[in-house]
């Protein structure tokens, strides 16, 4: 394999439609950045999977349903990648949520 392929489009605007190809772009995949954890410095990585629960309430059938989000996780830490802003905030209230959860009664 010579590391060069077609570019995959998200959507608009300005690209192919998703799953499209863009076109054939000559990239050397070999001279692409390594991305590397943030945590550990790992190099490689694992697809994973967040579950998330639907509510029936929202659910297009009216049962209680599960979506799945795929990740991406180091081999070395199990540190997760964060691929974008969004994901950070998310983390970040997961975290003020759980530590607001974890106090004794009393601190409440």
């Amino acid at each position: 394999m010579d590391g060069k392929g077609p570019i995959i489009g998200k959507g608009p605007p300005g690209g192919a439609p998703p799953g499209k190809p863009l076109g054939k772009i000559d990239v050397n995949i070999e001279e692409l950045p390594v991305v590397k954890c943030r945590n550990c410095g790992g190099i490689l990585w694992q697809q994973a999977f967040h579950i998330r629960k639907i509510s029936p309430l929202i659910s297009p059938t009216g049962k209680e349903e599960f979506g799945t989000m795929p990740v991406l996780v180091c081999l070395e830490c199990k540190t997760e990648m964060k691929t974008s802003v969004l994901a950070q905030k998310l983390e970040e209230e997961a975290k003020r949520t759980e530590g607001s959860a974890e106090k004794p009664e009393a601190e409440k």
